[in-house]
């Protein structure tokens, strides 16, 4: 075979097994049998196209599909029946329309060369044997070809299959299984083709199938224990994706196979819906209430909790619980284990919290004598008096695992409350049990940065904690309800929050839960993203781009400043802020840090071997100024590109000089004494700590790009000043940052700030492009 279309004689085509001669043009392989040669013998004669495919592999073309795709034999045949088309949502269209709702005519887009698309009329002929399919394509009269442009990435099926460990179906409107990802073919033991156009009935069977969203209970039909489940919207109008969870609930018997539920530190009750017997108990709960296992179950649920404790019988919140001797206060999930509410779990905290039988209770203190954490009644005052403001609110209630009891499980608690604190700015955290915590997340300006900020809670939890000269890994469970949109008033949004965190125990994926599905599906997507950047760092499939760094006086470029850039086989070239939350989230950022010094400073060391030795500005997280070996690293990259320290430049977020630690100040220090140049980046917009950039080793500040932007303005020509001024004061270089007119180059140069970036002078280029300027 050769990859070009050129018009060749050839012997006529034999009803039986040819081997393939290199040099022709076409020879079909006819080891599939006398039906498929018959067609592709009759369609090489003839200007429309034929393919023979399986489910998803195409196994033979004639030439015209060739012209048609504009492809050579060898890009079609044999390769996946997906590369056809211009995404994966097309491909599960197509599929279902041909091969399961069995459509005779129609037309289907497919991608050409160069980004381009097409549209192609088919006729779908009848099936050569099960599972092997032919397709007859012509030009569509109608539309033709199509141009290129730019398409929107598919936001939920192929990021989720390939990211999740859960098993996952999409289903059509009639709950036909349209695909199916590895763990849910593995979950039931079929391959993808056997599950195709099945019923989700030949395979499990749904208590709640008529809902579009939400969690629901699965019983899989091969008689094994029920599954939770949860549907979210699919690819198309009318499907649904429903994702399994790996985890069985828990039957309405005493002896449960579920160790987990046996064991979990928290006590935990199952109760009938109809009676309110208790029906299960765990250890915990046994504990708590001073009474064998064997001894709570079949008993009602009131001989265990205060009557008129609450106006409904299963409503959540703090309960008045009894045990052998006493009586305890114990905030309380309440969670129905099926769609139908014929059980319900309970999940409360351990006693410590007594009050008199009597019911005269004392009021306790609402500060964690452990912590110095507030309660819960200081950070509902806290949200009665910010919750008038227009900005977005976030409570996040956090569940943590593995604390244990004694001076290790104290130890941990610290730890857990000194990290959490230093999770997010703005965020208020209040200690409500145990093990269990609550944050209330304001002073954010969008729900996304609720969203992202409740994340950040979640990555630093999964982190491990060092206890003494152990390090011990913890189980957190996040779940996050949002004001105003999932609950007008506080102990509302305190039980949708802790729904939300009983979900994401149910689920056990480690993912913060949503009350709101469609904040479920982007934490999903954000998770597949997770695994795309770890991937693309192990790759090293990175890219860099330029921007120049001018002279305003003589327009000489004096500098250069590096951006990583991440190339994502979907989403495109994606630039910083489009991927370092994800990287702080999964606890990348400093993988990615010190992957993009290495990048610039072999860049920089070419341009330094061809004569041009201008100094490169890069970027330097937060993460990375606090490892260890930051400056041995540092040292290492250079010499490895034989590159002079002077040459590359760290750019610092101006965070970094609000409190340094000691170590941190070591490390500025032993850059500065290496060679290499110190940046503040942002400046201008806080108030600047003058007295903390004396005592740091800084050399050049660069303008916050509002700042700059609003340099027009009499009131920021002001802050300009005053900010120049200061610079000029500590012998310190200013660069202005987002130039993008003259008139903002012009404005900035009369107050004598001469090095200037931005649009202006040129958009971040490629490293050859960037070359090209110099």
């Amino acid at each position: 075979m050769v990859s070009t279309l050129t018009t060749t004689s050839r012997p006529p085509m034999e009803l039986a097994p040819v081997p393939r001669d290199p040099d022709e043009r076409f020879a079909p392989d006819l080891s599939e049998g006398a039906e498929a040669g018959l067609y592709l013998s009759l369609f090489e004669l003839m200007n429309e196209g034929l393919i023979i495919t399986s489910d998803e592999t195409i196994l033979e073309v004639n030439s015209a599909v060739c012209r048609l795709m504009e492809r050579n034999y060898c890009e079609l045949a044999g390769q996946p029946l997906a590369s056809l088309f211009p995404s994966e949502r097309a491909f599960l269209s197509a599929r279902a329309a041909l091969f399961i709702q069995g459509e005779m005519r129609g037309s289907l887009r497919i991608k050409l060369p160069g980004g381009r698309e097409r549209d192609l009329a088919y006729v779908a002929a009848a099936r050569i044997r099960p599972g092997v399919h032919a397709l007859i394509l012509s030009p569509d009269p109608v539309t033709g070809g199509i141009p290129a442009k730019a398409r929107a990435a598919d936001t939920v099926w192929p990021r989720l299959a390939a990211a999740l460990d859960q098993p996952a179906l999409v289903l059509d409107a009639r709950d036909r299984i349209m695909a199916a990802n590895a763990p849910a073919r593995q979950r039931f033991g079929v391959t993808e083709s056997a599950l195709t156009g099945q019923p989700l009935a030949t395979v499990c069977s749904l208590a709640d199938g008529a809902r579009d969203t939400g969690p629901v209970t699965v019983t899989p039909a091969d008689g094994s224990p029920r599954l939770h489940g949860r549907l979210i919207v699919g690819p198309e109008p009318g499907w649904r994706i429903l994702l399994l969870s790996g985890a069985a609930p828990m039957t309405p018997v005493d002896a449960r196979p579920g160790r987990v539920f046996r064991h979990h530190p928290q006590p935990m009750l199952v109760v009938r819906g109809d009676d309110l017997r208790i029906v299960a108990a765990n250890e915990a709960a046994a504990r708590a209430h001073g009474q064998p296992r064997q001894a709570l179950v079949d008993r009602p649920l009131s001989e265990l909790r205060e009557a008129g404790a609450s106006s409904a019988p299963l409503d959540p919140g703090v309960w008045h619980w009894r045990d052998a001797a006493r009586g305890f206060r114990a905030q309380t999930l309440v969670e129905p284990l099926d769609g139908a509410h014929n059980e319900w779990l309970l999940i409360y905290d351990s006693p410590q919290q007594p009050w008199p039988a009597s019911n005269a209770r004392s009021t306790p203190t609402d500060t964690d004598p452990l912590t110095g954490l507030p309660g819960r009644h200081t950070l509902h005052a806290r949200f009665e008096a910010i919750a008038a403001a227009p900005a977005p609110l976030g409570l996040v209630s956090i569940d943590v695992d593995g604390l244990g009891s004694g001076p290790e499980g104290d130890a941990l608690l610290l730890a857990i409350a000194q990290r959490l604190n230093l999770g997010i700015a703005g965020a208020q955290l209040a200690r409500v049990g145990h093990q269990r915590f609550l944050a209330l997340i304001n002073g954010l300006a969008t729900v996304n940065e609720v969203v992202r900020a409740a994340e950040q809670l979640r990555a630093a939890l999964s982190r491990p904690f060092r206890v003494r000269t152990d390090e011990v890994a913890l189980n957190a469970y996040l779940g996050v309800a949002l004001f105003p949109q999932d609950a007008a008033d506080f102990d509302t949004l305190a039980t949708q929050a802790d729904h939300a965190m009983l979900a994401a125990r149910l689920d056990a994926t480690g993912r913060c839960h949503f009350h709101a599905d469609a904040l479920n599906t982007a934490s999903l997507e954000g998770m597949a993203l997770e695994r795309a950047l770890a991937g693309a760092l192990k790759r090293r499939a990175l890219t860099m781009v330029f921007q120049p760094v001018a002279d305003a006086d003589s327009g000489d470029i004096v500098a250069a400043e590096a951006f990583v850039r991440w190339p994502h086989p979907e989403l495109g070239l994606l630039k910083p802020g489009q991927f370092m939350p994800v990287a702080q989230h999964a606890g990348l950022e400093e993988s990615l840090g010190f992957l993009a010094l290495e990048m610039a400073c072999q860049h920089a060391a070419e341009w330094h071997q061809a004569g041009v030795k201008i100094p490169v500005a890069i970027h330097a997280s937060a993460a990375m100024l606090a490892h260890p070996q930051m400056v041995a690293r540092l040292r290492a990259t250079l010499a490895e590109a034989g590159l002079s320290p002077a040459a590359i430049e760290l750019n610092l977020p101006e965070s970094a000089l609000l409190a340094p630690s000691d170590a941190v100040r070591r490390t500025l220090t032993a850059i500065d004494q290496l060679g290499a140049r110190l940046a503040v980046t942002g400046v201008g917009r806080h108030a600047l700590p003058i007295s903390r950039l004396q005592s740091l080793p800084i050399h050049t500040l660069k303008l916050d790009r509002a700042l700059v932007r609003d340099a027009l303005d009499a009131g920021a020509q002001a802050v300009l000043d005053a900010t120049l001024a200061a610079a000029r004061c500590l012998g310190l270089a200013v660069q202005a940052v987002g130039i993008e007119t003259a008139a903002h180059a012009d404005v900035l140069l009369s107050r004598g700030c001469t090095r200037q970036q931005g649009q202006f002078y040129a958009a971040p280029l490629p490293a050859d492009d960037f070359a090209q300027l110099l």
